[in-house]
């Protein structure tokens, strides 16, 4: 059994009902818009899951909660949906954060969903640290 510490980058401008992998499925295929791939056939235990909204602009920001987007964290398993977090709110100049095992078998992904309840278009960068266990 193989160890090897991984960490899945995902850097993508989203608008109301766009998802997005941030960790694919343990098929030795690359996602666009995430760097890092799983190693075939790997078991992923992920220790963390970091979300940030980057904020246009150098003005002051007065209405924090306005400016803040929602999300959807979700495991994706061949087709059905096990939500970590539903309707997030990641606010400007601030993280979401999830320091928290999870474990995905090989054939899951994890998956980010930008909510309807956005209005406009934003980036999020999402970052998560895992240790990928082949055979």
């Amino acid at each position: 059994m193989a160890e090897s510490f991984s960490n899945y980058l995902t850097k993508k401008s989203m608008s109301s009902g766009n998802t997005q992998i941030i960790i694919p499925p343990a098929n030795g295929a690359s996602v666009n818009g995430v760097v890092g791939i799983r190693p075939l056939g790997a078991t992923s235990q992920i220790h963390s899951i970091y979300v940030t909204k980057e904020q246009p602009g150098s003005t002051i920001i007065t209405d924090v909660e306005g400016n803040g987007v929602y999300v959807n964290l979700y495991i994706d398993d061949n087709g059905s949906k096990y939500y970590l977090g539903h309707n997030i709110c990641v606010l400007p100049y601030s993280s979401f954060y999830i320091e928290k095992t999870i474990t995905l078998l090989s054939h899951q992904s994890l998956n980010i969903e930008y909510t309807s309840l956005n209005k406009t278009s934003n980036t999020l960068n999402v970052i998560c640290s895992c240790v990928d266990i082949t055979d």
